[in-house]
């Protein structure tokens, strides 16, 4: 077992196991496309990226392919893990925007406007492809 920090919660995990893993046992939710625990995950989606701290020192990474060291502390939440995340439905829903469970994740983590939220409800329902979502991602024009 490890000493491990997840969202300032100390946590005995596995050694061995992922973030991912651990993450889910606090029941913290994480969304995921790319992972399926009968096969070896690789973090092809990037939706459960997070911010790890190890001796003071921050990185994003995906939980789902990262094991757990002994002193990490792991931020779910944090701004960088969040918008992270967001850029990377954003880039799945440009990619695939009819795709139902792409959509879902899109009105979680990027919460478009009420306009945008009904085009990516109906698109499927209509049979049109909606334009992908305009998202400001800060206050540059």
């Amino acid at each position: 077992m490890v000493k491990i920090k997840i969202d300032g919660k100390s946590v005995q995990a596995k050694e061995g196991s992922t973030i991912l893993q651990n993450i889910r046992d606090l029941r913290i939710d994480m969304p995921t496309l790319c992972y399926h625990e009968e096969l070896i995950p690789f973090g092809a989606c990037r939706l459960c990226t997070v911010e790890v701290k190890t001796n003071g020192k921050g990185q994003l990474t995906t939980a789902c392919d990262c094991q757990v060291a002994a002193g990490m502390d792991i931020t779910t939440a944090s701004d960088k893990a969040v918008e992270s995340r967001k850029l990377a439905a954003e880039l799945l829903y440009y990619k695939y925007p009819t795709t139902r469970v792409v959509r879902e994740i899109v009105q979680k983590l990027v919460s478009p406007s009420p306009r945008q939220r009904l085009k990516v409800m109906t698109a499927s329902s209509a049979g049109s492809v909606p334009e992908p979502a305009k998202i400001s991602w800060g206050s540059a024009p």
